[in-house]
């Protein structure tokens, strides 16, 4: 397997996991609306970042890669400022003076960034990336203009910022709550470290985005990490997991696959599996939710 091919499954597979992630965050019944909310945001700005990475992927020329690197950092951008957003909610530390204060700068900063992206797709002007040219053994990859650099203040100091914050309330939490909140600082380190793997290439440096292959386990840890309910259920983190996986193999199939017939039927078998998917996992959540209630009745 080459390693482009390998880096558009990867891409594949995070679009397609930070996208089912999306949705279910929307439709379930939420008692954390705000964090619900962020989450689910920031999981659509990540498949946006991840259909934008594949697309550069697949561009047949310089111009399709320049407009699927202007989309993908509409994703970039948001993905980092709604990361932050979304463990300052879960941390509770949101409604702090200085907590406002860092949020309205990033927000403020995203919007600035995202006007000057998406000026590409108005009038055609270049003020965020310059340029798609071949890299390593990319075919096409970004050239950052002077206003890019600007955007290596997410890429930097969110994690950071973020990461001390995790850290002090790890210190000072316990139980349940600390568990959560090392499970967070994983899959935080595994995402940022895998997605921004590809930025010293972007600037230059020859180095191929190995750690790209951390990258589709981030918002599903994260996910799973935030969910107040069900942490440690072996039960529903299996069947979840599993019938993924099943998802995930069946959309690589269809793309790996020459023949359009084999396309066909894969399709056909993908949309068969998510709709009994979707069925079996709410089932088995609805299951342990019921056993829960019953053994909180059993103890009062």
């Amino acid at each position: 397997m080459s390693l482009i091919l390998l880096y558009k499954i990867i891409f594949i597979l995070t679009a397609f996991g930070a996208g089912t992630i999306a949705i279910d965050v929307f439709l379930r019944k939420s008692d954390r609306p705000k964090l619900d909310m962020a989450f689910g945001l920031m999981s659509l700005a990540f498949v946006t970042w991840a259909a934008g990475r594949f697309g550069m992927l697949q561009a047949g020329d310089a111009e399709d890669a320049l407009f699927w690197g202007h989309f993908l950092y509409n994703g970039s951008i948001l993905v980092h400022i709604l990361f932050l957003h979304t463990i300052l909610i879960f941390l509770e530390l949101e409604r702090r003076v200085w907590s406002k204060l860092f949020l309205e700068f990033f927000y403020v900063l995203g919007v600035f960034l995202l006007s000057l992206n998406n000026t590409y797709f108005f009038t055609g002007e270049h003020l965020f990336i310059t340029a798609a040219v071949p890299k390593l053994n990319f075919p096409f990859l970004e050239v950052p203009d002077f206003w890019h650099n600007v955007h290596l203040i997410n890429y930097f100091v969110i994690p950071t910022l973020a990461l001390v914050l995790m850290l002090f309330a790890f210190r000072r939490a316990n139980g349940q709550k600390q568990k959560q909140i090392l499970l967070i600082i994983l899959a935080s380190i595994a995402g940022f470290l895998g997605g921004n793997s590809i930025v010293p290439l972007v600037y230059g440096f020859s180095l191929q985005p190995f750690l790209l292959v951390l990258v589709p386990f981030y918002l599903p840890i994260l996910g799973y990490a935030i969910a107040r309910h069900h942490l440690l259920n072996i039960k529903v983190l299996t069947t979840e997991l599993l019938t993924f996986a099943l998802w995930s193999f069946i959309l690589i199939r269809i793309f790996v696959s020459d023949n359009p017939t084999e396309q066909l039927v894969n399709s056909s078998l993908l949309t068969l599996t998510i709709i009994i998917g979707v069925f079996l996992i709410k089932s088995v959540r609805n299951e342990v939710r019921q056993r829960e209630k019953i053994e909180k009745l059993a103890k009062d």
